[in-house]
């Protein structure tokens, strides 16, 4: 599998199907809607809040070049 990861910024976002639309100024392109990876806590006492970034946000991204070029919001810088 081929990946590329990419910076851009959240440009808009929908928190009901946890998808935000990123814009890559570089290319002049916005993303589709892209899914947020979200992280599980790794013990019983350990706790992560659930973290959804809003418009203007900074984040990495990681698409599948080889499929379909589906893409997915992997973190905020």
């Amino acid at each position: 599998m081929e990946t590329a990861v990419r910076i851009g910024t959240v440009s808009d976002r929908n928190a009901s199907t946890n998808k935000v639309r990123v814009n890559f100024p570089e290319d002049d392109m916005v993303s589709d809607w892209l899914p947020i990876v979200k992280h599980k806590p790794t013990s019983s006492n350990g706790t992560i809040t659930d973290w959804f970034p809003k418009v203007g946000d900074m984040v990495l991204c990681i698409y599948d070049t080889s499929f379909n070029g589906q893409g997915y919001v992997i973190g905020g810088l």
